[in-house]
């Protein structure tokens, strides 16, 4: 749900299942900015790291960690807040 909801406030999003990613993600984004938005848990927050660790050097800008700050997930902060505000906070992390 986390994928949709950041895809319905107009950014490209891949969904990881639980705390992996796929095989392929690595190689696909290493010349694109990153944001990584896992949830905002301590698992979410731990594999943040990994995987701004692993993909870092490939990367063109340093990836971001995009945090939710409301709920505990990217999709219940757009239940909670709306598609606009979502947005807003989207574009201003980046």
């Amino acid at each position: 749900m986390d994928a949709l909801s950041l895809a319905f406030c107009h950014l490209p999003s891949v969904a990881m299942m639980g705390t992996n990613w796929p095989e392929w993600l690595p190689e696909a984004i290493a010349s694109k900015q990153v944001l990584i938005a896992t949830d905002a848990d301590t698992a979410g927050d731990e594999v943040a790291g990994r995987l701004i660790e692993m993909i870092s050097p490939g990367t063109p800008r340093h990836p971001m960690r995009l945090r939710p700050s409301v709920g505990k997930d990217w999709n219940d902060m757009l239940i909670k807040i709306g598609r606009k505000q979502a947005q807003g906070l989207i574009e201003d992390c980046v």
